[in-house]
C-alpha cells in the first residue's frame, strides 16, 4: 500500500478529528465550569437558606424557654409572694415566723433571692441564695427599693420595676414590687436573680453545636452574654457612626420581635457580615434579645463537602464527553 502523502484524504481526515476532539474537549471543559460555578452558587444560597432556618428555630426554641423560666421565676413567683407578705404585714401583729416561711417557700422554687423591706425601709426578712450569699449581698436592691418606699404617690402607682443591673463579672436581675392592702403601701418586696444561671442553662448549650456563638442583649445593644468573640458589658451600637449598613442592621435586631438574614457588626476595625437570626424575651416593660450569629466563612466550611461532589461529578463529565469526542 503507497505510503500517505500529507495531502492525502486520510491526513486530513486525521487532523480534523483531532480539531473536533480538541474542540470538543474545550467545549467540555467550559461547560464544566459554568456548570460547576452555577451549581455552586445554587447551593451555597440554599444551604445559607437553611443553615438561617435552623437557627431561627433554635433561637425560637431557647427564647421560649429563657423567657419561661425568667417570667416564672422573677414576676410569677413574686406577685405570688407578695399578695401572701402584703397581707402579713396589714396584720396588727407580724409574725416573723410566718414571713420566713412565706419567703422560703416561694425562694426554694427556683432559688430566687428576697429581700423584705417594711414600709419605713427597714429589712424585716429575707431568703438569700447563692451568688448573693456568699456575702448576703443585699445592697444591690437596697437604694432603689428605699428610693421607691419614700416616693409619696407610690400607693397610686405601685408598678413593679424590673431592673438589670451588673452584678460581679455578669448581671443580675432585681424585681421591686411595692407591698399594698387596699390603697395602704405595706412595704417592699425584692427578687434578686443572677442571670448568669439562666445564661449558662438555656442559652450557652445552643452555641455548642455548628449554628454559630449565642448573644444575649438589652434592649439598648448591651452584651449581657457571649459566648464567641464579644465582651459582656460592650455595646453593639458603639462606634457605629459613619457606618449606616452596619448601624441599620443591628437597629434592626433591636427594634424587631424576632428575624433572621445578615447581621453587619463592627469589629477589628472594619464591618463583619454574619447570618444571624434573634428573638425577643419579653420581660415586664422591657425586653431581652436572644442572638445567634455565624460568620459566612462558617456557612462555606460545611460546604465543603458538597463541593466536592459537584467538582467530582464536573470531572467525570469532561472525562466523558473526551472519550465520547474521540469515538465520534
Amino acid at each position: 500500500m503507497p505510503e500517505a502523502t500529507p495531502f492525502s484524504p486520510s491526513v486530513r481526515s486525521l487532523k480534523t478529528t483531532t480539531w473536533v476532539v480538541g474542540l470538543i474537549g474545550s467545549a467540555a471543559l467550559l461547560v464544566l465550569v459554568v456548570a460547576v460555578s452555577w451549581l455552586d452558587s445554587l447551593a451555597v444560597e440554599r444551604h445559607r437558606s437553611n443553615f438561617n432556618l435552623e437557627q431561627t428555630a433554635i433561637t425560637t426554641i431557647a427564647s421560649r424557654e429563657l423567657g419561661d423560666s425568667l417570667n416564672e421565676t422573677f414576676i410569677r413567683r413574686t406577685d405570688l409572694a407578695g399578695d401572701e407578705l402584703a397581707a402579713l404585714l396589714a396584720q396588727d401583729a407580724i409574725s416573723e415566723v410566718a414571713l420566713r416561711v412565706v419567703l422560703s417557700v416561694h425562694g426554694a422554687v427556683h432559688q430566687t433571692s428576697f429581700v423584705l423591706y417594711d414600709r419605713s425601709g427597714n429589712i424585716v426578712g429575707e431568703r438569700i441564695y447563692a451568688p448573693f450569699r456568699e456575702a448576703n449581698d443585699v445592697a444591690v436592691a437596697d437604694d432603689l427599693a428605699k428610693q421607691m418606699l419614700s416616693l409619696p404617690d407610690l400607693a397610686s402607682d405601685a408598678e413593679t420595676r424590673l431592673t438589670i443591673t451588673p452584678y460581679k463579672d455578669g448581671y443580675a436581675m432585681l424585681l421591686h414590687r411595692p407591698l399594698l392592702s387596699g390603697n395602704r403601701v405595706m412595704g417592699m418586696l425584692v427578687a434578686m436573680g443572677d442571670l448568669a444561671t439562666q445564661f449558662s442553662e438555656f442559652v450557652a448549650p445552643i452555641s455548642a453545636g455548628r449554628l454559630g456563638s449565642a448573644l444575649v442583649l438589652d434592649e439598648d445593644g448591651k452584651v449581657l452574654f457571649a459566648s464567641g468573640n464579644a465582651e459582656v458589658g460592650t455595646d453593639l451600637l458603639d462606634d457605629l457612626t459613619g457606618r449606616p449598613e452596619a448601624s441599620a442592621s443591628v437597629r434592626r435586631l433591636l427594634s424587631e420581635a424576632s428575624g433572621a438574614g445578615d447581621l453587619i457588626t463592627f469589629e477589628d476595625g472594619e464591618d463583619v457580615r454574619m447570618l444571624a437570626a434573634w428573638n425577643h424575651v419579653p420581660l415586664g416593660d422591657q425586653d431581652l434579645i436572644l442572638v445567634l450569629t455565624a460568620p459566612d466563612d462558617v456557612v462555606a466550611v460545611n460546604l465543603s463537602e458538597l463541593r466536592l461532589q459537584y467538582v467530582v461529578a464536573g470531572v467525570i463529565l469532561l472525562v466523558t464527553l473526551i472519550i465520547l469526542g474521540f469515538v465520534l
